[in-house]
């Protein structure tokens, strides 16, 4: 889960000390241009373009999230991929199994993909290319049934108890009053508000075994509120929150 790694590690997907996705260390992104001449030309995906995943190798970055890391077959569904992705100018693609989809560089480490439909549901391995080579190692994505109703009022039940937590931790329980509604709109209103407070109970944000463990971000690009991603994604960086 992200909630609790290092910041440092969460944006760039590697270590300070790591080697980056272009084989590179790693160096601000105006200066990616002069990078992108070490990067060889575009190939078509095919499956020896697949390094093994236990081959040492310092230019494969880790995929460190998928967000949210399943969704229907039919596909459409927004994912944010996470890792060691920084250089804008590039062409960054996505694979979900053996079929490749564009991806957007929102910000510094968060690639932007819609997810491609599956002829059936099961897990898929998800790498990242930038210019047409394979940047990353393995993760996966699962591929379920069509979500229906029933499980789009469970995700609006996991933002609700998350919701409580972080209120909690922020010592805001006032705040919570309009929790019946539980639209993109209500819950991006609140997270402002709570943007203003000192954190008094930070211990609470931390990963338990008894607290719900899917995040806000988690649960906002599950129910497609883009808004109240970008608006985590940007506290996150600049208060060092995870939630």
């Amino acid at each position: 889960m992200m909630d609790s790694m290092p910041l440092r590690e969460v944006v760039n997907g590697y270590q300070a000390d790591c080697r980056s996705h272009s084989g590179e260390t790693h160096r601000s992104s105006n200066q990616d241009e002069d990078m992108s001449t070490s990067l060889q030309p575009s190939q078509p995906a095919s499956a020896s373009s697949y390094p093994p995943d236990n081959q040492p190798s310092t230019c494969l970055a880790p995929i460190t999230d998928i967000t949210p890391n399943n969704g229907c077959v039919k596909g459409g569904t927004k994912v944010l991929v996470i890792g060691g992705w920084y250089m804008k100018g590039h062409d960054y693609t996505v694979m979900f199994g053996e079929r490749r989809v564009p991806a957007r560089l929102i910000q510094v480490g968060v690639l932007s993909v819609i997810v491609p439909p599956a002829s059936m549901n099961g897990v898929v391995p998800v790498r990242v290319l930038c210019n047409g080579q394979v940047v990353s190692s393995s993760s996966e994505f699962t591929y379920n049934e069509e979500q229906d109703e029933m499980t789009t009022v469970a995700l609006r039940q996991c933002m609700v108890d998350r919701l409580h937590i972080v209120v909690h931790a922020f010592g805001a329980m006032e705040k919570l009053q309009w929790v019946a509604s539980i639209d993109e709109d209500s819950v991006l209103s609140l997270l402002q508000n709570l943007a203003g407070r000192r954190l008094s109970l930070p211990t609470l944000l931390s990963a338990h075994p008894t607290l719900p463990s899917r995040t806000i971000l988690h649960i906002a690009a599950a129910l497609d509120y883009h808004r109240v991603i970008e608006h985590v994604l940007a506290w996150r960086f600049e208060c060092f929150l995870f939630f």
